[in-house]
């Protein structure tokens, strides 16, 4: 189902108050970005437009979303469960060649609740900042991890401390590297 809204607060205050959908895709109508989501919580997804309003354009949106069976109710995000992400993706002027993570990033972030929070594009790249909800099971966040070795530029999990240090913030290269599947698309 798609629900059209004419800008940022009205989105927010809908999202605030709908449940038992499951949002995929918020796309700014008057422009080519799309923000790739996927939660079954949209009240987390209100409270950080509210919270980081300067990464939502106040513009109209058109919202793609589905019929869920959660219901979950929970208004506040807890960053201290949230994992930041990184990833970007350009194409080389000299040879035309894509690299970076980002897509193949999104892709396999399939059964993660995650929220595409800021998305830089112009013809030759595209950066964007994500929210990942962490999982509680250890072996999705290895999982998880692992996902993030390979197609993210950077990303922090929380270590209680409320900051970003060494000791959370991971910094790494292969998020930077060619990669054949993305030569084809």
């Amino acid at each position: 189902m798609n629900k059209r809204f004419s800008g940022r607060d009205p989105l927010r205050k809908w999202l605030a108050t709908v449940s038992g959908v499951v949002i995929s895709t918020i796309v700014l109508v008057n422009d080519v970005d799309k923000l790739v989501i996927n939660t079954t919580n949209p009240k987390m997804l209100s409270q950080l437009i509210y919270e980081r309003s300067s990464e939502f354009l106040d513009q109209p949106y058109l919202v793609n979303f589905e019929k869920s069976e959660d219901k979950k109710t929970d208004v506040s995000i807890d960053y201290s469960k949230m994992i930041m992400v990184t990833a970007w993706e350009a194409t080389l002027a000299r040879n035309g060649r894509r690299i970076g993570g980002l897509k193949l990033l999104l892709k396999e972030l399939g059964s993660y609740q995650y929220c595409c929070t800021s998305i830089i594009e112009n013809r030759a790249f595209k950066i964007a900042g994500l929210w990942i909800v962490e999982p509680t099971m250890p072996n999705e966040i290895e999982e998880l991890k692992s996902i993030l070795d390979k197609f993210a530029i950077s990303y922090a999990f929380s270590d209680g401390s409320g900051f970003m240090t060494l000791n959370n913030f991971r910094f790494n290269g292969n998020g930077v590297s060619i990669y054949p599947d993305m030569l084809s698309s």
